[in-house]
C-alpha cells in the first residue's frame, strides 16, 4: 500500500509568539523529530511563505532549520502556495501571480536549492478554471484538490489513477475527504488490516493536527510510517506511479464544500456567503483597497500600502466572520479580534496611500466602521 500524505503548515501574519510558540512545542518539532527517527518517511509538505517569516522573526529559527534540512535530505517535498493564504477565486489574476511570486522568493530566500516546488497547493484547496491558469502559467505540474471538486459530489473519485485538466494541462491529485478527515495515521493502520487494502491512499490535512489539534499519544503516526507492507510516497512519486489518465474539468469548490452547496452554487460558503452581510461588508473593502492601490502605484508610500494589502488579503478575517464549526477539529469559526486583524490590515492599505483622495478614503473608513459595528453587535447579540 502506498501512502502519499500531505500537510498544510501556515499561520497568519498577525500571530503572535505566544500561540506560535505552542504552535511548534506541540506540533513542528513533533513533525520534525518523527520524520527524523522514520527511515521510511516520507511526505509532501506546504509550508507558507507567512510561516516561514514568523519562524524567523520570533527567532524560532531551530524550527525552520529541521524543515530545511527535512527538504535537502528528501524526506519533505516542498509544493508552491499564495505566500498569505487568500482564497484564491475570490482575487483577480494579478493578485493571484503576486501572491505566487511573493511565496516563491521567500521560500527560495531561506530554502534555496531545496526549494524545486513541481506541485502547488491552493489554499483551502479552493479551485477555480481561472486560477488554475495562473498557476499553471508559473510553471507548476500538479495541484492537489479535494475529491469533491472532480464533479460536485463525493466518492466519484478513481484513486488508482490521475487526472488532467482540460486545456489547461496541470496533473490532479484527488485528497479521499473520509481518510483526511480522521487523524490519516490511525486511517492507515486500519486500512492496511484489511484484507483487500487499497493500493494507494492520498490524505491532506492541514499539519498543526499533528500534535496541536490531536495529540498522538498512542504514536500512531511512528507506528503507520514503520509498518512493513505501508510504503510512505511524496505526490510527485504518487504520480508516477499512476497507470491511467483521464482528462476533466473539475468544478469550483474547495475541501470543505458540502454537495447541497455546491448545487446552490456556494463554491466557497465559508468565506463568501451573500447572506453573511460581514463577509459581503469584507469583499467590498478588499476590492476597494485592491482597486485603490492599483491605481496609486507610482505613490510614495506605495511600498507601505501594498505590504498591508498583501497581508490583509489573508482568508483568516473571512474565516473568522463564518460562524461555523466545520468539524470536530475546528474551532467554531467566530472571532471579533481576529476578523479585526485582517480588517485593519485592509484599512491601513487605503490609510497609506498619501495621493488618495478625501472621497476615496472616506468611502472605505465608512466601510471599515460598518464592518466594526456589524461584527460587535453580533457578538453581544450572541452573547445575551
Amino acid at each position: 500500500m502506498y501512502w502519499a500524505n500531505f500537510l498544510h503548515l501556515h499561520q497568519p501574519p498577525n500571530q503572535t509568539r505566544d500561540v506560535l510558540r505552542q504552535l511548534v512545542k506541540e506540533s513542528y518539532q513533533f513533525i520534525i523529530k518523527t520524520l527524523n527517527k522514520s527511515s521510511q518517511a516520507k511526505l509532501t509538505v506546504n509550508i507558507s511563505g507567512s510561516l516561514v517569516e514568523l519562524l524567523v522573526n520570533y527567532k524560532f529559527n531551530k524550527v525552520l532549520e529541521g524543515f530545511i534540512e527535512l527538504a535537502k535530505q528528501d524526506k519533505i517535498e516542498l509544493t508552491g502556495t499564495a505566500k498569505y493564504h487568500p482564497i484564491l477565486p475570490l482575487l483577480p489574476s494579478e493578485e493571484i501571480a503576486r501572491q505566487i511570486k511573493l511565496n516563491d522568493k521567500t521560500l527560495q530566500t531561506y530554502f534555496e536549492s531545496a526549494y524545486q516546488p513541481k506541485g502547488f497547493y491552493l489554499p483551502e484547496m479552493a479551485y477555480s478554471k481561472e486560477a488554475a491558469k495562473v498557476i499553471a502559467d508559473h510553471g507548476f505540474e500538479w495541484i492537489l484538490l479535494d475529491e469533491i471538486s472532480y464533479n460536485g459530489k463525493l466518492g466519484a473519485v478513481d484513486f488508482d489513477q490521475k487526472y488532467q485538466i482540460k486545456n489547461i494541462g496541470l496533473t490532479v491529485v484527488f485528497r479521499n475527504r473520509n481518510w483526511s478527515k480522521s487523524f490519516p495515521p490511525t486511517t492507515v493502520i486500519d486500512l492496511n488490516k484489511q484484507e483487500l487494502p487499497p493500493r494507494f491512499v492520498v490524505t491532506a490535512t492541514d499539519g498543526e493536527m499533528y500534535g496541536y489539534w490531536h495529540k498522538d499519544d498512542w504514536k500512531a503516526w511512528p507506528y503507520a510510517l514503520g509498518l512493513p507492507n505501508v510504503k510512505s510516497i511524496s505526490m510527485s512519486q504518487l504520480i508516477r506511479l499512476y497507470k491511467n489518465s483521464e482528462k476533466i474539468t473539475p468544478v469550483k469548490s474547495n475541501w470543505e464544500s458540502t454537495e447541497d452547496e455546491l448545487k446552490r452554487n456556494h463554491h466557497f460558503a465559508q468565506w463568501d456567503d451573500p447572506h453573511n452581510l460581514v463577509q459581503v461588508k469584507l469583499n467590498e473593502l478588499r476590492e476597494l483597497a485592491i482597486k485603490l492601490v492599483s491605481k496609486h502605484e507610482r505613490d510614495s508610500n506605495h511600498d507601505w500600502a501594498r505590504r498591508h494589502l498583501d497581508r490583509g488579503l489573508c482568508s483568516c478575517a473571512w474565516w473568522w466572520a463564518a460562524g461555523r464549526q466545520l468539524d470536530a477539529f475546528s474551532p467554531v469559526s467566530w472571532n471579533p479580534d481576529e476578523i479585526e486583524k485582517g480588517l485593519q490590515e485592509l484599512i491601513k492599505s487605503v490609510r497609506s496611500l498619501k495621493g488618495a483622495s478625501p472621497y476615496e478614503k472616506i468611502k472605505a473608513e465608512k466601510l471599515y466602521h460598518s464592518i466594526i459595528t456589524l461584527v460587535w453587535q453580533r457578538h453581544w447579540e450572541k452573547q445575551s
